[in-house]
């Protein structure tokens, strides 16, 4: 069933999310909110919250974020579908079939509908951003970005959806088909704007995305942070009309490392200084990060140490004041990357890219993004043997920090 837009947001209106979900799990008025222990996770303290004024639920624990009908979809285990027809018996409302509508799609609210992803549509979702990324790049590079097996792409649902349940939409066109999707990243100090895709047929489907991101990232009150590709105009004019503005420029360098490793003539003077991070210094990785980048995201980093999917390295660099860097990669078949990372200075972003490379790259061809106005960095890279491929903006909406230090941005998950 096709449920027009004009339907979902009568619903949504007649509904009171706390009327809704204080008869399933206790709620506790704090403030203008409410706050109750996440139904969603264990958790000893209570961090999941309500709110009235918005009419959405946050868990700041696990992710989970949404308005009415998504929170009876994950509570209740309901298809969206029936999520809809149980909150409109509940407002009393009657829900209009898409039989009862005008046929042409020019006679619709809205040419696409916005909704959750399902955990059953996980590898629909890597088939259309295996599809639409290559089409595109094959169109206007002439290459691909990723291998011939569109499940390698199951890496962004698994990941994402892991560290951000419930944070992707998907649009479905009026026949139902699925036609794009898009992940966020809900944070302490900002939202970030996780992978679009959009078949090449289907006109109008990432704007519709974007639309509804911002609206949400407007609700919590944060600014939007994304890495676009600066080759690719078509999604440069998207986000500048959305209101982005570009605050870095970023060349994406690969190196394709020996299965020996890297050359030892090249090692960085600070090399012997890197060691592997551990739990224990996740408080001193979000702290330093925070202070060069003006981003906080603890989740994120717990998450790469915690490694639990067995595909993250997490680096650092300290002195006896702290860390003066650190640098995470993944090494997975759908996605080789090196970031999230930031340094204190040259010297020491050298230190940790080259023992990435060297300690959990070996036999691959990782990419990374090095700021362009690193001079002194980039050029070491090149005498490494690394060679541009591209280039990416760090765009952002709602307004944005100035940094210090050296950052390195990354799209395995997002960051700017």
């Amino acid at each position: 069933m096709q449920i027009p837009q004009e339907t979902i947001e009568r619903i949504l209106a007649s509904t009171n999310i706390v009327q809704l979900i204080s008869p399933l799990i206790p709620l506790e008025r704090i403030g203008t909110a409410f706050k109750a222990k996440c139904p969603f996770h264990h958790e000893e303290m209570p961090s999941f919250t309500v709110s009235p004024t918005r009419q959405t639920f946050h868990c700041f624990g696990c992710g989970r974020y949404g308005n009415a009908i998504g929170f009876i979809m994950e509570y209740e285990n309901l298809s969206f579908e029936d999520a809809i027809k149980k909150l409109a018996a509940g407002a009393n409302l009657s829900m209009m079939e898409a039989s009862d509508l005008p046929s042409h799609p020019g006679n619709m609210t809205a040419p696409f509908h916005i909704r959750p992803l399902r955990p059953d549509e996980w590898d629909e979702v890597a088939r259309l951003i295996h599809h639409s990324t290559n089409s595109w790049y094959r169109k206007n590079l002439n290459r691909e970005i990723f291998g011939p097996d569109p499940l390698a792409c199951r890496v962004f649902p698994e990941i994402y959806e892991a560290l951000d349940p419930g944070c992707c939409l998907v649009a479905e066109d009026a026949t139902g088909k699925l036609v794009g999707s898009c992940f966020y990243h809900p944070r302490e100090t900002h939202w970030a704007l996780g992978i679009m895709n959009a078949t090449p047929e289907s006109r109008g489907a990432a704007n519709a995305l974007l639309k509804e991101i911002i609206r949400l990232a407007d609700n919590a009150g944060l600014p939007l942070r994304l890495v676009s590709s600066a080759c690719n105009l078509d999604s440069f004019s998207l986000y500048s009309k959305a209101g982005f503005v570009p605050v870095r420029i970023y060349q994406d360098m690969i190196l394709s490392v020996p299965e020996i490793g890297l050359d030892p003539a090249t090692e960085p003077t600070r090399v012997r200084r890197v060691r592997p991070a551990t739990m224990d210094d996740l408080p001193a990785i979000v702290a330093l990060e925070e202070e060069i980048s003006g981003i906080r995201r603890e989740k994120d980093h717990r998450f790469f140490l915690e490694n639990r999917h067995g595909v993250w390295t997490t680096l650092v660099i300290e002195r006896p004041e702290g860390l003066d860097g650190f640098l995470t990669s993944i090494a997975h078949p759908g996605s080789r990357m090196l970031g999230p990372g930031v340094s204190r200075d040259t010297e020491t972003a050298l230190a940790l890219l080259w023992s990435q490379l060297d300690r959990a790259h070996r036999g691959s061809t990782p990419v990374w993004l090095a700021p362009a106005d690193a001079t002194e960095l980039v050029h070491a890279c090149y005498r490494w043997g690394a060679k541009n491929c591209e280039l990416h903006l760090a765009q952002t909406r709602g307004g944005s920090q100035r940094h210090s230090g050296i950052i390195f941005p990354t799209f395995m998950p997002e960051t700017a």
